[in-house]
């Protein structure tokens, strides 16, 4: 009944992640961390090597993106894929050097001073609760969100698409943005390009199988059928990894520039307010990518 809403809710929360997430992220550390009188437009934030492991599974998983629009579903095999994709993804990071944050906050601090035997515990718990409170909490808010959409004539798809997972990135983003004003905008701008990664790969890849249990709780269709996608959704879809392939492109050479931020922001915010445009901006995006990319390797040399 409310599928097309875990289509909203995915698209929405990737493209605002990168069409204003990332921006907000540069101009508060240019704004806040440097001197304005050295704010240009060539300014930037350079990532180090590691990122590469975050830049290499943003384009796997975009690029496997692309093949959902076209195929116009969905399915469990999607879910194998990507799920796959970030178990990998976890696995690369795990392995590498990771920078200690204990200076930064008082609770990872306290937890970092803890036995093992303690804190190990305690991580599973804050999760376990963490994700017990979203479970019980989302459907609630979801329901609350189509009602007052409904009541007041707004769109409940627009509602969900945007209101929703601006509620739901909020705490992380501020986390971010914590770092970015104390100067660590490298850090932030990694940490968001992680979560669309991790969005990417595990929020797209578990919407099928979601939709697989519901139907089989309620014995109705064949569960293992994959969610099949109406005109606007599809489009949603190739508008979002239209999105993500751009801004694969912008972050490949490490950097991330004022300029850049600013192109990014302003096409999100065409397609934001002039909804209609959707196709439209997803073939800007595309149409970007080419020029970006070779100004970038010709720059590079």
């Amino acid at each position: 009944q409310y599928s097309h809403y875990a289509v909203a809710n995915m698209t929405g929360a990737n493209r605002l992640l990168v069409g204003i997430g990332w921006p907000t992220i540069l101009l508060t550390y240019l704004l806040f961390a440097k001197r304005k009188s050295e704010i240009r437009l060539d300014s930037h934030i350079s990532f180090d090597e590691s990122v590469r492991s975050e830049i290499f599974f943003l384009l796997i998983s975009t690029i496997w993106s692309f093949n959902i629009f076209f195929k116009k579903s969905i399915n469990l095999f999607d879910s194998i894929f990507l799920i796959l994709v970030f178990a990998l993804y976890i696995y690369r990071s795990s392995i590498e050097g990771v920078e200690e944050l204990e200076d930064d906050f008082e609770p990872v601090r306290t937890i970092n001073h803890l036995k093992k035997s303690l804190a190990v515990p305690l991580i599973v718990f804050m999760f376990l609760w963490a994700g017990f409170c979203i479970f019980i909490s989302a459907e609630a808010f979801a329901e609350g969100l189509i009602s007052f959409g409904k009541r007041f004539g707004i769109n409940e798809f627009l509602l969900i698409q945007w209101l929703a997972p601006f509620a739901s990135e909020s705490p992380e983003f501020v986390v971010v943005l914590i770092w970015a004003l104390r100067g660590r905008g490298s850090d932030a701008l990694r940490a968001l390009v992680s979560s669309k990664v991790n969005q990417w790969t595990l929020l797209i890849g578990c919407i099928p199988i979601a939709y697989s249990l519901s139907k089989f709780i309620h014995g109705v269709e064949n569960p293992l059928s994959g969610l099949q996608l109406d005109h606007r959704q599809q489009w949603e879809v190739f508008l979002t990894s239209a999105q993500s392939l751009f801004a694969f492109f912008i972050i490949y050479d490490m950097n991330f520039s004022f300029l850049e931020a600013i192109l990014l922001a302003s096409l999100f915010l065409i397609q934001f307010f002039v909804e209609h445009l959707r196709e439209e901006m997803a073939f800007v995006y595309l149409s970007l990518c080419i020029p970006l990319f070779i100004l970038k390797y010709y720059k590079k040399k």
